[in-house]
């Protein structure tokens, strides 16, 4: 085996270049955790990520819940981030995701427990959370370089939260009707909402004309 031997100068350089790396490792590791990484926020978020999924393919009677519960965390702990920010980034909640999550939010609690409003108010009211949300909002999963599965990132994951969730959520409350109106608070409200034709002819006259194609069919 032959052996080369290195210079003593090349040597020092190897060791200078060795550390210099290893100072920025270092430096890095210091602004990942200035950031918000730690291990207990990464392993959160992917547990949170595989409960979603879980919840969704399995339980999709109780996903709504699941949705009121992850917002009641990360709304306002996104609001806390959005007022302690230099300059004050609180105006961002008027944002139309934003703003459409708010009313989604109120959505879902209406067709959940009300009883008293007409049958006429809760099939637009669904009709249009239904275009909003696998519309605009789905597509926003695509075209939005800000949304993204930053697991430890309490930011990117409220972006993933308010634009992946409420397509989710309309999609399990449509094809996943009869598992959710069966569920824990016997919701017979969504029920009449997909009697056949009645369904087709919103699908028809109101959903396919006036939104985009990324509705879910």
């Amino acid at each position: 085996m032959r052996i080369t031997k290195v210079h003593p100068k090349n040597l020092s350089d190897r060791r200078d270049a060795i550390k210099d790396v290893l100072d920025l490792v270092e430096r890095q590791a210091l602004k990942r955790q200035k950031s918000g990484f730690n291990e207990f926020r990464f392993t959160f978020g992917v547990i949170n990520s595989f409960l979603i999924i879980f919840v969704f393919g399995v339980y999709p009677q109780h996903f709504w819940l699941l949705y009121l519960l992850e917002s009641l965390y990360f709304i306002p702990t996104k609001f806390i981030q959005m007022i302690r920010a230099v300059p004050n980034q609180a105006l961002y909640y008027l944002d139309f995701c934003w703003i459409m999550n708010f009313c989604g939010i109120i959505f879902l609690l209406v067709v959940m427990f009300d009883r008293d409003l007409s049958e006429w108010f809760h099939r637009r009211l669904f009709l249009a959370a239904f275009g909003i949300s696998c519309g605009p909002l789905l597509a926003s999963n695509i075209s939005l370089p800000f949304i993204a599965l930053i697991f430890h990132d309490i930011s990117s994951m409220t972006s993933v939260f308010i634009h992946i969730y409420p397509p989710l959520l309309l999609y399990t409350l449509r094809w996943k009707v009869g598992e959710v109106t069966e569920g824990e608070f016997n919701c017979a409200t969504l029920r009449y909402l997909f009697h056949f034709p009645y369904a087709l002819t919103i699908w028809h006259n109101t959903i396919v004309p006036n939104n985009s194609p990324f509705h879910f069919s």
